[in-house]
């Protein structure tokens, strides 16, 4: 196989869950779920170029972005950010040392039997560190994009797909990008028509809690419910500032059709999370009423958290709510567009 370039540039984007509903936990311990995944203008980017010595060096270094406002455009999106949490030198080593994207590079010279010539790989990181987001999932999926261009794309995209889906659950939506279904543990990608005609507004406070952690906590409360599982007596979620019981669960088909018609009103109204219970004593159900109480059309969690997502019709509305949240000392605001 020859090598197409000498370097290659991509970037790795974020994604949000419109929905997320757990379906059933499997008997290898794993859970089903249901969820509309959508790739949004936060982006990091992946760097890829040779060199001599047959090693596989990752480095990341985060973007400096230090709490300004103003706005930025990456690929004709644009955006504004603004970010008060740091992370400290131990982070980024651990980042490079021990990196998704590492774990997908060796995936990918294992699997199409390519001797590794050499890599330097650099991430610059503007998507925050555990926040529901799907950056490290991102890095790792746009990497093995990047190598498979770099070599003339000895894999197609169903080898692609069965590669992603065994570095983590999250990691073969990011192989395709836009907006899809997600189903099984992750590895069922269906896409969809993409979000439009709308922004994207990212609140990030307080600590990622663990994932694995989160979903025990919902194995416990789980109940039997004709044939389906609901969350206790059904998933709480914010509409127009108040939390509210919703049964029965999904309503991840709900929004589908509603992606596939256009319609933003129902998708708004379909829009949930089955984690958002566990964040009832946190931050998360605050953010939301702010961002419904200046005029967010839908306001969620996006994974398992932290980090909340308004959408909005109106962009100065949506500017307007960017900066009072700035302003509320949240840790990462980012106002932006779906993919």
């Amino acid at each position: 196989m020859r090598i197409e370039n000498l370097e290659v540039a991509i970037n790795a984007p974020a994604k949000i869950n419109l929905t997320l509903d757990i379906i059933g936990k499997r008997s290898d311990g794993y859970h089903n779920i249901e969820s509309v995944f959508c790739a949004v203008s936060l982006c990091d980017s992946v760097q890829v170029r040779l060199c001599k010595g047959g090693g596989l060096d990752v480095n990341c270094r985060f973007v400096p972005l230090d709490n300004f406002s103003k706005a930025v455009k990456l690929d004709g999106f644009e955006f504004f950010i603004g970010v008060s949490e740091t992370y400290p030198e131990t982070a980024l080593a651990a980042l490079s040392g021990n990196n998704l994207a590492k774990k997908a590079a060796e995936a990918f010279f294992s699997v199409t039997r390519i001797v590794n010539p050499g890599l330097e790989i650099t991430i610059e990181k503007r998507i925050p560190l555990s926040a529901g987001l799907g950056g490290g999932s991102s890095d790792a999926a746009n990497l093995l994009l990047g190598l498979n261009r770099l070599w003339g794309n000895p894999l197609n995209i169903s080898e692609l797909v069965s590669v992603a889906a065994k570095l983590g659950s999250d990691v073969p939506f990011f192989i395709f990008g836009g907006t899809a279904l997600i189903s099984g543990t992750g590895e069922s990608v269906e896409s969809l028509p993409s979000l439009r005609h709308c922004c994207v507004l990212l609140v990030k406070n307080g600590l990622k809690r663990s994932t694995a952690a989160m979903y025990a906590k919902l194995d416990e409360q789980w109940t039997q419910d004709n044939g389906r599982l609901a969350v206790g007596n059904g998933e709480w979620r914010i509409e127009s500032g108040q939390i509210h019981n919703n049964c029965p669960l999904p309503r991840t088909q709900v929004a589908v059709e509603a992606l596939r018609t256009g319609n933003l009103t129902a998708l708004c109204k379909s829009v949930g999370n089955a984690f958002a219970p566990l964040w009832e004593n946190s931050s998360v159900p605050h953010i939301c009423r702010l961002l419904l109480e200046n005029g967010a059309r839908c306001a969620s969690l996006t994974g398992s958290g932290p980090t909340v997502f308004g959408l909005f019709d109106d962009r100065q509305a949506a500017k307007k709510c960017f900066d009072l949240m700035l302003a509320q000392s949240s840790d990462f605001v980012f106002l932006g567009e779906p993919m």
